[in-house]
């Protein structure tokens, strides 16, 4: 999304989880400024002229805005703000705002098992080979990608590989697709499952131990989000196909 103006005032519950859980944050300069010295917001362009990080970085996000001016802190203060500069923090120092943070994680995963299965259930069997068109993925085909997410990133998350399971994930994807559609199916639910105890079960050191995922290192706290953006992607690609055959997703159905 892009930001218009100068950001919306955070309650002080947002802006503790915002410190807590934003890894280190870089400031990109912007020169043009207006007469109250406020932040303007950073455009696309700026964001992709922004450095790669280095490894030991851990993959930070940017800062959409830069630094407050000192009589902005103050009127922040003097609203109820907490009084500790917005500055990164590399660890979870809140046992109840990260008991809160693994909860969500846990539940938006067991929300998008319920609909890919749900989604896999409602449609036909001599449906699961479509697919838009060429060069694209067919229903079986995102199923097979999503549960060879489900069962390597658990791995890349720290606890065991499923049993059966490849760990580089080419090699699990091709060898889902070879599965009958039952079985195919019954491993994705499997998957999401396993995915779902591992987000869950994350402990605060862990989070801000570094892995590899997908060959880079970085925070389980930051690659979580990668995972779970990129599995609501592919459910929005399957609602898709699922509307292009005139398939309701069942959750959608009304009465």
């Amino acid at each position: 999304m892009k930001s218009e103006g100068v950001p919306p005032a955070l309650s002080p519950l947002h802006l503790s989880l915002f410190t807590f859980f934003t890894p280190s944050l870089g400031t990109i300069p912007t020169p043009d400024r207006d007469p109250w010295n406020l932040p303007r917001p950073v455009s696309y362009e700026q964001l992709l002229s922004t450095p790669s990080p280095s490894k030991e970085d851990s993959m930070p996000w940017p800062c959409l805005w830069p630094a407050p001016a000192p009589a902005l802190v103050l009127v922040l203060g003097l609203t109820g703000f907490p009084g500790a500069p917005l500055r990164a923090q590399t660890a979870v120092g809140d046992s109840a705002e990260f008991a809160a943070w693994r909860q969500v994680q846990r539940e938006d995963i067991d929300g998008l098992r319920k609909k890919f299965m749900a989604l896999a259930k409602a449609v036909p069997a001599d449906k699961l080979t479509w697919r838009p068109m060429e060069g694209t993925r067919s229903f079986r085909e995102v199923f097979a990608h999503v549960a060879a997410e489900g069962n390597t990133e658990t791995a890349m998350f720290g606890r065991p590989l499923p049993a059966g399971s490849l760990a580089d994930f080419d090699a699990e994807e091709a060898r889902l697709k070879k599965l009958p559609d039952d079985q195919l199916i019954a491993v994705m639910d499997r998957a999401m499952e396993s995915l779902s105890a591992t987000l869950g079960g994350l402990s605060r050191a862990r989070i801000n131990t570094p892995i590899r995922y997908y060959g880079q290192s970085t925070l389980p706290r930051v690659a979580t989000t990668y995972t779970l953006n990129d599995l609501h992607e592919h459910l929005g690609q399957l609602v898709a196909y699922a509307r292009m055959n005139t398939i309701v997703p069942p959750w959608t159905r009304k009465g």
